[in-house]
């Protein structure tokens, strides 16, 4: 037996198109995990999941009914974490970089990259508890001078 879903599509889109759903996140204690990603960048608990082997919160954009979600999962076992590096932060779109970092070092998490400037963006990186890098980007806010 196979499992499908039929999913309403846009005439001429690709077999296999996808749009991003989620990321999932191994974290060490998942009440403290979510209690940062609420304080630090207003998500909400939006679903959890419990397993034989896991749990889950999964968190949305304040707001937010549909678009990406973060997973926050931590294992039943108490396995240790191992990061890695093969892969990249996690980029979080913010309305003011500065802000949004400093609150993020205010619960906790641990500066690695001071809010810069670069090609029209403004980017920051800091780490959650359990060493996840979060990057911070929003636009350069242009202004005019009427001078």
């Amino acid at each position: 037996m196979t499992a499908s879903a039929i999913v309403d599509s846009t005439p001429g889109t690709p077999p296999g198109a996808a749009i991003p759903s989620f990321v999932k996140i191994f974290v060490s204690d998942l009440d403290a995990a979510k209690t940062f990603y609420a304080a630090a960048f207003a998500f909400d608990d939006a679903e959890r999941y419990s397993t034989q082997q896991f749990d889950e919160i999964v968190l949305r954009p304040h707001g937010a009914e549909n678009g990406p979600r973060i997973v926050l999962c931590c294992w039943k076992d108490g396995r240790a974490l191992e990061l890695g590096n093969a892969r990249g932060p996690i980029g979080l779109r913010v309305q003011d970089v500065a802000r949004a970092y400093q609150c993020a070092i205010s619960h906790g998490a641990s500066p690695v990259l001071k809010p810069v400037i670069y090609s029209g963006m403004v980017f920051a990186v800091v780490r959650d508890a359990d060493g996840h890098s979060l990057e911070l980007i929003a636009a350069v806010k242009s202004s005019v001078d009427p001078g």
